[in-house]
């Protein structure tokens, strides 16, 4: 029997126009999900994430903010970068390799004018 989610690396289609077949990592498959059914939003403009409608979001050491998104695949949550959540929701999938960095080296500074691929 074939599994209901795919395995890290391995081609998905997504909800994403133009992007079919994009590889992910296992972190982004529980994100797409998410995102899929509506239950991630966020403000390009000011970098907020919020998970059904309330803002969610905490400070790791070092100024990164992460949120703690539903699991696909079991009960629990898994903890994504806002800046990654934020990325994908406004600009779509990020390539499987490629890293997303600060433009201003300001970890907490999520706005999607601030985001770059490296």
């Amino acid at each position: 029997m074939a599994p209901l989610y795919p395995q890290p690396g391995q081609a998905v289609p997504f909800a994403f126009p133009g992007v079919m077949g994009l590889r992910i990592g296992s972190t982004d498959l529980h994100l797409h999900s998410a995102l899929a059914v509506g239950q991630i939003t966020a403000d390009p403009a000011t970098g907020h994430v919020s998970i059904k409608g309330r803002p969610v979001g905490r400070a790791r050491p070092g100024g990164v903010i992460v949120v703690d998104v539903p699991r696909a695949d079991r009960p629990g949550y898994v903890t994504v970068p806002a800046a990654r959540i934020v990325w994908t929701v406004c600009v779509g999938p990020i390539p499987y390799g490629a890293r997303l960095r600060h433009a201003n080296g300001r970890a907490w500074d999520n706005r999607l004018d601030n985001l770059e691929l490296s």
